[in-house]
């Protein structure tokens, strides 16, 4: 009697944090089955506030596809950066909707992630490079083919001057192929990737940082 109404409990809290996420049954799912047995069997690890749920595949497939096997990958601020662009992104004008940059990060967003790198992003490390993108997810919440003409948005943080513990923020645009050749020599990263959902679609989103 006590396991199931430990089960409902836990059924129940899942269900309220589906809810609470605006995650798809898929996710809820998921988040049920790492609930009950601790994870490491579900795509979609855990979810928060911004309706943002981790997503490990496409983590493991960013690795994969950036060639990042043999770097060390540590804990740094990805994670707060992410939830932070989940929670700020405006599906209408964050995206190019039309013309070779159709589905894109534009200008608009290129100001919003600046602030947000600036109230996110700390020199952590020396010459700390991040890259951040978001895109609309179809057909399905892990697939993207990282397409190398793609471009992300991209910015280096490096000290203020000398005995100054301020950052330089250095936005730019930079494409996915050339991010793969300039972080491949890398000898450590932090990447946070997972879906959200905005006005009934769903969205992919990830952050790197390397130094």
């Amino acid at each position: 009697m006590k396991l199931k109404k430990l089960l409902a409990l836990t059924l129940a809290g899942a269900v309220l944090t589906a809810s609470l996420t605006a995650c798809t049954p898929l996710d809820a799912a998921e988040l049920l089955y790492d609930w009950l047995f601790g994870g490491g069997s579900s795509s979609a690890s855990r979810g928060n506030g911004t309706g943002l749920v981790e997503s490990e595949t496409l983590e493991e497939n960013i690795i994969r596809w950036l060639e990042l096997a043999n770097a060390n990958r540590e804990k740094d601020e990805a994670e707060p950066m992410l939830q932070e662009v989940a929670k700020r992104f405006d599906p209408e004008s964050w995206h190019y909707n039309n013309g070779n940059l159709n589905g894109e990060l534009n200008e608009t967003a290129k100001a919003a992630l600046n602030s947000i790198a600036k109230d996110k992003l700390t020199m952590t490390h020396s010459n700390k490079r991040t890259a951040v993108d978001v895109w609309e997810v179809q057909p399905s919440q892990k697939d993207f083919d990282f397409s190398e003409s793609r471009w992300l948005y991209y910015v280096w943080l490096t000290r203020g001057g000398d005995n100054s513990n301020t950052p330089t923020h250095d936005p730019s645009w930079e494409t996915y192929g050339n991010l793969k050749g300039k972080i491949a020599s890398t000898d450590s990263f932090d990447v946070y990737a997972g879906v959200f959902q905005k006005d009934g679609k769903t969205y992919a989103a990830m952050v790197i940082i390397r130094w």
